[in-house]
Formats: C-alpha cells, structure tokens, sequence
C-alpha cells in the first residue's frame, strides 16, 4: 500500500459533488530523490529534505547515518547514500556516492563492475576493492605502454603503432598499426613516438629515419631487418632514441645493428645483438642496456650503466665508458686504433681465458675509479700503453690478477708484485673484495683499497653511492665505494 503523502487542505473549500475536497499539500516528511522513486511513492516530482537530511528509500526525511562503511555496524555493513544498509539492490541505490555509482554482486557500492567502467589513467578494475587501479603491466594499457613509476597506461594518440602484420594506410593508429617505419614517419603529425606493436618485427629494408626527434620503443620486441638495421647516413640530421628494443639476431655478425654517420641515436633498455659502427659525424650513447656485440666508433660514444660483453675498436673521436660492467672471453674490452680521447670510470672489467689487454690506449685518456679482474694464468694485461701518444692518467684503480703494459699509475692496489711504487700499493688479492671467486667486486671490509685514493677525490660509484663515505673521508679506489 503506497504511503499517504498528502493531506487535505480544509481552508477556503469548495465541495464539488462526491470529491467532497478542493486541493491537497505536500507533507513535508516525505521525500522522494529522483523520478522512479517520486513515482513509486506517489509524489508528482522530485521533493528534497530540508538541512542536512536526506531521503531514505521509503520516502522519510533523517539524518544521516555514515560517511563510510566503518561507521557501519552489524548487518547493515554498507553505506549507500549516507545510511547504512544490507546490500544496494540496483546502481540507483549508489546515485547519492559519485565515486562509488555501481551495485556490486556482492551488494556494495563500487567503482566499477569490470575493467570496461575504468578509465585509461586506472585501466584495471580490482575485483577485491571494485575500484580502479593502475596498471601494471603494459598489457593492461590499450596503448601497450604502462608507466610503472605512476601506474598510468600512456595516451595511444601520442603514438603511430607499426606490426609485421600491418598495412601502410591510415594514420597508424593503435587499431589499424602501419606496416613499415617509413611510412609510420610519413603519418607522425604532431605524435613524435612510434611504437613497435608484437614480440618480433622484421623490418622489411633497412630503417632509415626521418629528421627530427623521435622515440621507437616497444614492449621489448625484437627487431631485425636489413644490413644495417637502423642507418643515419650523412646529411640526417636525426635525433633517434631507441627504447625497450632487441636489435638484431645473435649469431648474425658481421651484418650490423646500427651504422651512424651523422645524427645521434640515444639506447635505453635495448639489447644490441649485432655490431654498431659510429663515423666522424655521428654520435652514440647507450645507457642502462646489454651490448652482447662489437662495435666501432670514430664518433662521440659513450657507454653508461650497462652490460657489456663486446669488444669495441676505436679510430678518432671520442669514448665513454660510465658505470659499466664488461666481461668477455675474449678478454678485450677495447683498442685504440689512433686518435681516440677515452674515459673509463666506476667501472668493472672481467678478463677471462684470453691474456687481453683489456684496454689499449693510444691518445690521451683517462681510467679511473675502476675494477679490473683477471683469471689469467700465469698473468694477464689490464690495460697497454706502449703505443701512448699523449699523457695518460690512470689512477685510483683496482688490478686484480693483471699486470701493465708500459703504463704510469697512482693511488692504486695491486695484487701483482712490482707495483708498489709511490702512490701505489700491493696486497693479497683474497682481502679485497667480498667474495672474489663468485665475482662480487664490493670491497671487503677491511680491503686495503679502503680510502686509498687521491687526496680530494669526490663524486659517485658503480651504484651511485656517494664518494667518499662515510662524509669528509678519503674515498675508496676501484669502482665501489664501501660504507665502512
């Protein structure tokens, strides 16, 4: 039986036969919120409480119960519209909590039902909590790109989307992706990413780009193709990074990756399975990624932060090498072939089965602050300097089983004879790092490498850890500074 929601107003009648009334009022302690529940009352349109009141289901005018489901109690355990209750029957039970507008199975009020209720910033719809969450996988992104920091699924249109199975038509868009890099250039409009859509593509030439500043990335695909893979010839004036990428097939020397003779190419999170050349005019830097091949350079290139397992040859420009750590079993990190200014600091250098050297220095350069390790029998060579052309600076180092070649060093540790010679000093090899035979170079803690180096020496390590430590020390030598 519906409610009686009005009452009869008796002043200034007039009877018309049987009516036996002339007008009604509103009884102003009832409600109704929205038209299907004015309707089912019997209310002609919408009637709000007054104050801080609301409404509750059957039409009657409270205060209110709950902000959240803790204020609830018993088996009234939810709060839908500010009173606690047993289950919300339909989504209309939710209207009176914006955030929370879906009628859960499980009678709740939630955010969303399924992932199709969620939006691209919180694409995933947890079906603990039903709220949305971030992503956390780049399969979770309609755009393949997931944020990991932020838990945040990139915008699809900051990118043009190229698969093997593609056609070169549209705008290469995430639902039709384009077939080749070429034409993904030719349809980038504003968009300055393309991204590489599947586990493998096989680009069908070789890819060179078009001028300008733009990001190739992937969901760690492998890409091969042509010999070279990516090529900046003379006269490009292109500025291409290359991220989350397997370049080439291992196996496929001497077929190349990259070949840059102008431009610059910047590697981040790649894996270079084939050899790299840099010209005079070209530029290189690969940070936080696995070279598992050779390379050459006669550009500007530099190596930071990575895996490298590769020898590189040198003839002009310049070479960096930061926060790296090589092993080989060819035991040769990298030869000067004239005219290269090299850098090597906060590093590690295994040399394995091969005598090396590990390094071969011509012009005038620079290693220090690094670990050098070898496994030679009798001795191997760390680094050889008999081809020097210019003034060589090689200081607080680490030489473990290795010897030099020609080679003036300072505030260095050696486990070679011969060595102690003014700033440097010899030791027994088993007291310097803390665990030699499973290869973990940190110092031990009583290491004589222990604030042996340079008198003022500052900056980071191998791991970013400040040097000296602890503050207003003498720094460690080799590529780890220890917090003892």
């Amino acid at each position: 039986m519906i409610r009686r929601m009005w009452r009869v107003c008796w002043l200034g009648v007039v009877f018309s036969g049987a009516l036996g009334l002339s007008c009604t009022k509103h009884n102003p302690a009832s409600c109704c919120a929205n038209e299907q529940q004015c309707f089912d009352l019997g209310l002609s349109q919408v009637y709000a409480c007054t104050g801080t009141e609301i409404c509750t289901a059957d039409g009657t005018c409270v205060q209110p119960q709950c902000s959240v489901a803790t204020d609830c109690a018993g088996s009234s355990r939810f709060c839908i519209n500010h009173l606690c209750t047993d289950a919300c029957a339909s989504n209309m039970d939710c209207d009176g909590d914006a955030a929370h507008p879906m009628c859960e199975a499980d009678g709740s009020c939630g955010a969303c039902i399924d992932s199709s209720s969620c939006s691209v910033g919180t694409p995933i719809c947890d079906p603990a909590s039903h709220e949305c969450v971030g992503c956390m996988t780049s399969a979770d992104c309609v755009s393949h790109v997931c944020n990991l920091g932020t838990q945040t699924c990139a915008d699809p249109a900051q990118f043009a989307y190229v698969s093997g199975t593609g056609s070169d038509t549209g705008a290469c868009n995430v639902e039709a992706p384009c077939r080749t890099i070429g034409y993904a250039y030719s349809e980038l409009g504003a968009r300055n990413q393309i991204f590489i859509v599947g586990s493998t593509y096989a680009a069908p030439a070789t890819i060179v780009p078009g001028d300008g500043s733009v990001t190739i990335t992937s969901e760690h695909a492998t890409v091969t193709g042509g010999d070279p893979i990516f090529q900046l010839p003379s006269g490009n004036a292109t500025q291409l990074t290359l991220r989350a990428l397997t370049i080439g097939a291992a196996g496929s020397s001497p077929r190349k990756s990259l070949a840059i003779a102008a431009g610059s190419i910047v590697l981040d999170d790649v894996k270079l399975e084939q050899p790299f050349a840099v010209s005079a005019g070209g530029t290189l830097a690969i940070g936080a990624s696995t070279v598992d091949a050779d390379g050459s350079t006669a550009g500007s290139t530099s190596i930071t932060k990575s895996s490298v397992h590769g020898f590189v040859t040198g003839s002009g420009g310049t070479l960096l090498f930061d926060s790296d750590h090589f092993q080989s079993t060819s035991g040769k990190a990298f030869k000067d072939n004239g005219g290269t200014t090299a850098t090597f600091k906060n590093s590690v250098f295994v040399g394995t089965q091969s005598g090396g050297p590990i390094l071969t220095l011509v012009a005038p350069s620079r290693v220090s602050f690094c670990t050098m390790v070898g496994n030679y029998t009798p001795t191997g060579t760390a680094i050889d300097c008999s081809l020097e052309t210019g003034a060589m600076t090689i200081d607080n180092d680490v030489f473990a089983g290795l010897a030099m070649q020609a080679c003036t060093t300072s505030t260095s540790l050696f486990s070679i004879g011969g060595y102690a010679s003014g700033t440097n000093i010899v030791g027994d090899v088993n007291t310097f790092f803390v665990d030699l035979a499973g290869a973990d170079f940190h110092l031990a803690a009583t290491s004589p490498a222990l604030h042996l180096a340079a008198s003022g020496s500052t900056g980071v390590d191998l791991e970013g850890t400040a040097r000296p430590t602890p503050a207003n020390s003498m720094a460690d030598v080799g590529a780890y500074e220890s917090p003892n």
